[in-house]
This record gives C-alpha cells, sequence and structure tokens, in this order.
C-alpha cells in the first residue's frame, strides 16, 4: 500500500495492482517456438560472433532434422528465412564493432567471417541501403565519412 497525502484529511491509501495483472508481451518471436529450434538460434549466433564460416546445412546437422524442416520451422516461427536472420544479426555485429573503433573494416571482416572488406560493404549496402553513408560515419572520430587512402586528395 502506497500512503498519499490528500488535501484536509490526512494519509489516503492506494492500492498497486495485484502482480501479474499488468503483462509485458515478449517482441521475441522465439519465446514460444519449440526449444530445439531456440537451440539452433543460439548456435546461430554463437557461430556469428566467434566468425565461424560454416554454411547454414553445416550449422544444423546434427539436430536429428531435414534442413527443410528446420527452415519451414524457423521462417514460420520468426517470419525470415535463417540466411535473413545471419545476415541481419551479421550486419549488427559489424556495426558494433565500426562504433567501437578498435578493428578497420578488413579486421571487422575477418572477424565475421566474411572473405574481405568487399563483402562486408556489399552486406552493410544490402542491408542498411541509404544509410550507409551513415553507418559508416558513426566508425570515424570525427563523424565525417572517412575515405579510402588512395582516395584520398593530396595537399
Amino acid at each position: 500500500m502506497l500512503r498519499e497525502q490528500s488535501a484536509g484529511t490526512g494519509p489516503r491509501q492506494q492500492s498497486l495492482p495485484p502482480v501479474g495483472l499488468i503483462r509485458r508481451e515478449s517482441t521475441d518471436p522465439f519465446i514460444q517456438a519449440p526449444a530445439w529450434v531456440r537451440e539452433i538460434r543460439d548456435h546461430l549466433l554463437m557461430s556469428l560472433h566467434a566468425g565461424e564460416t560454416k554454411s547454414i546445412p553445416q550449422l544444423i546437422s546434427g539436430y536429428g532434422f531435414s534442413q527443410t524442416t528446420i527452415e519451414r520451422a524457423w521462417r514460420s516461427i520468426s517470419g525470415e528465412t535463417m540466411r535473413d536472420f545471419l545476415r541481419h544479426h551479421r550486419c549488427q555485429i559489424a556495426l558494433d564493432r565500426l562504433r567501437t573503433g578498435r578493428l578497420g573494416i578488413d579486421g571487422i571482416a575477418a572477424s565475421l567471417g566474411l572473405a574481405n572488406s568487399r563483402c562486408l560493404m556489399r552486406l552493410l549496402k544490402h542491408h542498411l541501403g541509404g544509410e550507409l553513408a551513415a553507418a559508416m560515419a558513426i566508425g570515424s572520430p570525427s563523424g565525417q565519412r572517412t575515405r579510402h587512402p588512395h582516395h584520398a586528395r593530396s595537399p
């Protein structure tokens, strides 16, 4: 019970709603998914953070289901393909690493298991579209887009 002063009558009792009455719905589509689908999702995310370069069939082998079964269940739960899921999360990891500024673009590409910086730029361009220049400005200390050394103007 909370006490609140009312005008002229002294303290007034105010009650809070019972616990559990106010409920917030999760935005995670996997919250109601079967345990094996959540396990696959966790495995995919861990492999992304570790920079593994395995293909989707390699990542999902050993779960006792066919690739088609897993991909159909995945799509019905999340509304996107596993490839799009991986692309989205790989892009988010890349943007986070750009913000920290500890690795260059080549280092970020290598840490994500991508062949080179061109692959990373293609991934970012596909995911961000017109927002790519703004995302690249995040990685530079001044907030301005930086030029590649061979494009820099000489004084």
